[in-house]
């Protein structure tokens, strides 16, 4: 298991593929340790690429206190879903990319502040909105690889993704590290304070920046190689090894 060299405080998780299995549950173990944890002082942060509508639930039903980091970072959230900071990309951009995606027949999301947009579907106007992600999914890999050849021309965006078969965009200065770090002001906290966890491309950052990164056993291999630990599999209770194992270490 990892060394803990300063107090940790807090414990950022990621959502799909590392806090929730594949049944998108969060299992009785882990709500348990959760709960400890946050006995315990530790405060328990979801940091995710859902907006908010597809994560406060499972928020409220682990009984969370502490701000949320949504949509990669472009949204974080107080626990009474008070709006904190926000980041948005032109709604050229949006329009562009959705037509891009049309005509290619790719599946797509799109969330803007105050509209959900699934399934291909688009608003009637773009300009109406304020536009915070936008995603490809069920990618093959020449498609995938096309779409970022695509993407990559368009300035003061940044992309990744939370699967290996989608693409995701946020404004430039999103990422899940930046998101975190207003959450740790707020609570008069450093990095060096923090566990992250996580398992795909969009939760690299935080990894990177937190004290101890914890790679799910089902991550792909370049959060692995960036990890400080791995921990088991979302299917095996991988979040609830790493938090025994920080209370542990508070003993």
């Amino acid at each position: 298991m990892f060394k803990i060299k300063n107090d940790i405080k807090l414990i950022a998780i990621d959502m799909d593929g590392t806090l929730l299995n594949n049944k998108y549950e969060v299992s009785l173990n882990t709500k348990e340790v959760i709960k400890r944890a946050q006995k315990a002082g530790i405060h328990v942060v979801l940091s995710t690429g859902r907006p908010l509508v597809f994560c406060y639930d499972y928020h409220v039903d682990l009984g969370l206190t502490t701000d949320i980091v949504t949509a990669n970072g472009a949204q974080i959230w107080t626990p009474d879903q008070k709006l904190l900071a926000e980041y948005t990309f032109e709604s050229e951009i949006a329009e562009e990319l959705w037509h891009y995606g049309d005509k290619n027949a790719h599946y797509m999301w799109m969330v803007a502040t105050n509209e959900l947009f699934r399934n291909s579907t688009r608003p009637i106007d773009f300009y109406e909105h304020e536009w915070i992600k936008l995603g490809f999914g069920k990618l093959n890999e020449e498609q995938k690889a096309l779409i970022l050849e695509k993407i990559i021309t368009y300035p003061n965006i940044e992309i990744t993704s939370s699967s290996t078969s989608n693409v995701e965009i946020n404004h430039e200065s999103v990422n899940k590290a930046n998101g975190l770090k207003l959450v740790c002001e707020r609570l008069g906290i450093t990095f060096d304070n923090v566990v992250a966890i996580g398992d795909n491309l969009n939760d690299k950052s935080m990894l990177e920046a937190a004290q101890i990164g914890v790679a799910m056993n089902n991550a792909i291999p370049e959060i692995k190689e960036i990890a400080d630990f791995i921990t088991a599999s979302n299917e095996s209770d991988g979040v609830a090894n790493v938090i025994n194992h920080v209370l542990k270490e508070l003993v």
